[in-house]
């Protein structure tokens, strides 16, 4: 089979900026790079897939290309919501990308939540494969609330709680076929298949890879093309012995991280209500000067810009975290109850499908309060029954190796000689 795929060549691209779309491009590309493959990266200037592509992958990246109009750049809310083109001209990026490609005629474009690649490759006739969450596609099980309206349901209680997801997932569900509408003018130029919200656009041509594991991820009637391949998530090559040795064992230790949501006040409250009740803190922190002084002399607090969080996590008692889906799955695999405090929308269907499951509690930024955040933390801690639950989804997360059954799957693709898009 190696020698089935010697030369092939396949194009990563996203138009996220953020860690875990990198980690899981490469994950898979790393695998089919072992394969034979040749890798080709398309991302917006800057991004963490180009950032990598550059310093961790060299060795392996035949070619990147820099794209500047890529869904706006990605940056801020268009992170958390798929309006890409609403206000961006999607033609003039089309025959960017659309030029990109027939320069490296790839024989598979593996593309992480892009909507535009869909129609690129339809018009190349190039087969295409797409990264999704679950909950990103139209088959998720679960509705996925906008999350500016939870923070009502929350202060009102369970009732009203209720009624305003109902609420909020209608008009959630209008907005995600209005955003299909500048990608569905492309496709009556150019000839192609529209499709009626934008979570089609987001499923590859050929075959869609969802990277939850079924019982986080639940799905109902999918095609036959959409794939569980399971998780991925950061393995960093580093370790983080350093700030383990820092550790006092006479106090129970706190992970914390927010990812790339840098509010620095909260992780500065965060901080000061975990030490006040003596608590050890580990930080994901990119600058320690960031906090205020008198934290930053604590002990007790511990950061570092990047921390091997496989490495620190067995040894801490809870994780806070934003409820990225890398540092989620992260969570669940070493087995840590959670505090999720939401910034964008995918957080909120993160961190309420893990209190659905009983793996974790949401706090709504809006509603934090010290004595809040710690009863709602000491209540994770102390909760049997949810440490009994992540520890049986841990060992699921542990065993899958998300990267090397979607390359295995990617492989198979190509040796298919199918039709492209059936």
């Amino acid at each position: 089979m190696f020698f089935a795929t010697q030369h092939k060549k396949i194009v990563l691209a996203s138009p996220h900026g953020a860690l875990a779309h990198a980690v899981r491009c490469f994950s898979i590309g790393s695998h089919l790079f072992e394969k034979g493959f040749r890798i080709f990266v398309i991302g917006v200037k800057d991004s963490a897939l180009l950032n990598w592509a550059q310093s961790n992958y060299a060795e392996v990246v035949a070619e990147t290309f820099p794209i500047s109009t890529i869904g706006g750049g990605c940056t801020g809310i268009f992170r958390s919501r798929l309006d890409f083109y609403s206000n961006e001209n999607p033609f003039d990026e089309f025959a960017e990308l659309e030029r990109i490609l027939n320069n490296i005629q790839p024989d598979v474009v593996l593309s992480d939540a892009h909507p535009l690649m869909a129609l690129v490759c339809e018009k190349l006739k190039i087969s295409h494969v797409s990264l999704a969450s679950a909950s990103w596609t139209k088959y998720y099980t679960h509705n996925r609330p906008p999350s500016n309206w939870d923070w009502m349901g929350q202060l009102l209680g369970t009732p009203f709680k209720q009624v305003i997801r109902r609420l909020a997932t209608l008009y959630f569900n209008k907005k995600l076929v209005g955003w299909a509408d500048p990608l569905n003018q492309v496709a009556a130029v150019y000839g192609l298949k529209k499709r009626s919200t934008v979570l089609e656009y987001v499923e590859g041509n050929d075959m869609t890879l969802i990277t939850d594991i079924p019982e986080f991820g639940p799905l109902k009637n999918p095609l036959e093309n959409v794939k569980y391949c399971g998780p991925i998530y950061w393995h960093p090559p580093f370790n983080s012995h350093d700030l383990i040795k820092l550790l006092n064992n006479e106090k129970k230790a706190i992970y914390v991280s927010l990812g790339s949501n840098r509010d620095f006040s909260l992780l500065a409250n965060i901080a000061s209500w975990l030490l006040a009740s003596d608590y050890q803190v580990v930080m994901t922190l990119p600058k320690v000067s960031l906090l205020p002084h008198d934290l930053v002399e604590n002990s007790d607090l511990i950061t570092a810009e990047l921390i091997n969080v496989l490495d620190i996590l067995p040894l801490c008692e809870a994780a806070i975290f934003h409820g990225g889906i890398g540092t989620l799955y992260q969570v669940l695999a070493c087995g840590k109850p959670s505090v999720i405090l939401p910034f964008h929308i995918e957080h909120f269907w993160n961190g309420n499908r893990l209190e659905q499951m009983g793996l974790g509690y949401v706090l709504h930024r809006r509603l934090i309060s010290k004595d809040r955040f710690i009863s709602v933390l000491t209540k994770a801690i102390n909760n049997r029954q949810m440490r009994r639950s992540i520890e049986k989804i841990s060992s699921k997360i542990t065993n899958t190796s998300g990267a090397k059954r979607a390359a295995e799957l990617i492989r198979d693709e190509i040796t298919d000689p199918r039709p492209h898009g059936l």
